[in-house]
């Protein structure tokens, strides 16, 4: 009998049905050039022609790999490393390793010096412990040398070196900073630190103690309070001097006395010293940065 029974009985079974569709089977998968036949439950395999087909194709694909021929069996030549790939992924090892353009870094030389560490980028030296410094340049913000930024808030991608940067400062540097991670477009961005005010003026630095007062916290201008007072006067004389204006006078000062004046006078401190729109001592221009090293 050629034709299937499909009798789905639990295995083992020698029922005659079962003996009968287990030889179709068995015919079919060994002389069949169908890639796949069936069991007498309505599972798929694959046929020896499909499995001999497919182990063809394999080897044909290795042999015709350029790094790795073969010949009477056993693999021969030579072996370029740059070319292995796991998973569509490069391997590296200790004889092949990656360059910074392969991995998105900086191409920084370890050294020694006086059995130190150091590392260095073409001719600038990077000092790993001084990333966060902060501090005033004589440089112009597009002049400034190798790993110092700009400290205006500005944002850079996380996965930049200079995200990478900022992100492996502590978490303590981070908040009193102000330095923090956001979504701009889809995409995670990193700020260094400002030393402007939201209005545009730059910070003094100013030492604290670290108890009632953290680093990064800043304060409005202010001055200590000047107080004066003026009672209810009578004066001969309109003068006035220093920081005291006369502003207007009224005369006579009362009924009958012809000789005095009721006098206003202002205070006005431009007229014994410079006055600006903000309290200020002398100083010079400088640039504001922060050291990341890349």
């Amino acid at each position: 009998m050629t034709q299937r029974q499909n009798t789905k009985n639990p295995c083992p079974s020698n029922v005659l049905a079962d003996l009968n569709d287990n030889t179709i089977i068995i015919d079919e998968w060994v002389n069949s050039e169908n890639d796949y036949t069936v069991d007498r439950f309505g599972n798929q395999f694959q046929t020896k022609h499909k499995i001999l087909n497919d182990l063809k194709k394999s080897i044909e694909e290795i042999e015709n790999k350029s790094f790795l021929p073969m010949s009477g069996g056993t693999v021969s030549g030579t072996l370029n490393a740059k070319t292995l790939k796991e998973n569509d992924v490069r391997v590296y090892s200790p004889n092949n390793k990656p360059t910074a353009d392969d991995i998105g870094t900086i191409p920084a030389v370890k050294k020694e010096v006086n059995g130190a560490p150091i590392y260095v980028v073409g001719s600038h030296l990077v000092f790993k412990d001084a990333i966060g410094d902060q501090r005033l340049m004589p440089f112009r913000r597009d002049e400034l040398p190798f790993g110092w930024y700009f400290r205006n808030g500005d944002n850079y991608l996380l996965s930049s070196p200079q995200g990478q940067a900022l992100n492996n400062l502590s978490v303590n540097y981070k908040s009193d900073h102000k330095i923090t991670i956001k979504t701009i477009n889809g995409q995670q961005y990193i700020n260094v630190p400002t030393a402007f005010a939201p209005d545009g003026r730059g910070f003094f630095e100013r030492a604290v103690n670290g108890t009632t007062r953290q680093v990064g916290s800043w304060e409005d201008d202010a001055i200590r309070n000047i107080t004066a007072r003026f009672g209810n006067f009578i004066t001969s004389d309109r003068d006035a001097s220093g920081a005291f204006r006369v502003d207007a006078v009224a005369s006579p000062a009362y009924g009958g006395n012809a000789n005095g004046w009721h006098t206003v006078l202002s205070f006005d401190a431009s007229r014994v010293a410079p006055i600006a729109n903000e309290n200020r001592a002398i100083n010079i221009g400088g640039t504001p940065v922060i050291y990341l090293g890349v």
